[in-house]
């Protein structure tokens, strides 16, 4: 089974890779990456995991969502708080809509309001 997970590899997005990938599920990230600090969160956990456990594409458009789905058996979009690089996430969730509505594998919407960014130097900027 495999996992595509769409999304910020926030606190709330790692823990569930760290959880689908210690249930034997093959984990694919697709996030913005907005950042040099979201890419190097995200090798971290690559790092911890295991390299070929988690795997990732930047994604920015729907039809590069699509492509990520394609394989995958579950769809997991958990929502970022980039508010200061991002202009709306909104764009984006309607992006994962539609390409869950062609999807036949489970699909499912995370919306972490809290300690998505906790610890983070600068987190004032990044939640609202």
């Amino acid at each position: 089974p495999k996992l595509f997970l769409l999304g910020s590899c926030s606190a709330v997005a790692q823990a569930i890779v760290r959880a689908a990938s210690q249930k034997g599920l093959s984990v694919h990230v697709g996030d913005l990456f907005p950042n040099y600090a979201a890419v190097d969160r995200f090798n971290k956990l690559r790092f911890e995991l295991g390299w070929d456990k988690v795997t990732s594409s930047r994604i920015s458009s729907g039809h590069e969502i699509a492509e990520c789905l394609s394989g995958s058996s579950q769809f997991l979009y958990v929502t970022h708080d980039y508010f200061e690089m991002v202009a709306s996430k909104h764009k984006l969730m309607e992006l994962a809509t539609r390409a869950a509505k062609g999807f036949s594998g489970q699909v499912t919407f995370v919306l972490p309001q809290e300690y998505d960014h906790y610890g983070e130097s600068e987190a004032q900027k990044v939640v609202g």
